[in-house]
C-alpha cells in the first residue's frame, strides 16, 4: 500500500542549515508546531516569520538581538516575533 504523508522540517534562513530533530540526524517531524517547539529548544529563534540557527543570531551588550547578516533588533521592535 502506498501511503502518502506530509513532513514538516527547517531550514536556517542565514545559513541554509536544516534542523536536526534527534541524534540520528532526522530533520522532520509530523507537525509543524513540534517542529517549531524543538527548534526553540535547540536554540533557534524565529524572526519575521524566518527561522535562525544558533549560529546565525547572537545577543549584543544591550540585549540588543543581532541576526548572522548584521541586522541588529532592539527590544523596542514589538514585532520581531
Amino acid at each position: 500500500m502506498i501511503l502518502e504523508r506530509t513532513f514538516y522540517g527547517l531550514q536556517c534562513d542565514g545559513c541554509g542549515k536544516d534542523l536536526e530533530i534527534d541524534e540520528y540526524g532526522d530533520t522532520f517531524c509530523d507537525n509543524e508546531q513540534d517542529t517549531k517547539d524543538i527548534a526553540k529548544d535547540c536554540g533557534w529563534i524565529e524572526v519575521r516569520g524566518k527561522h535562525y540557527c544558533e549560529d546565525c543570531h547572537r545577543y549584543g551588550d544591550n540585549d540588543e538581538l543581532i541576526l548572522g547578516d548584521g541586522t541588529v533588533i532592539t527590544e523596542d521592535e514589538e514585532d520581531w516575533q
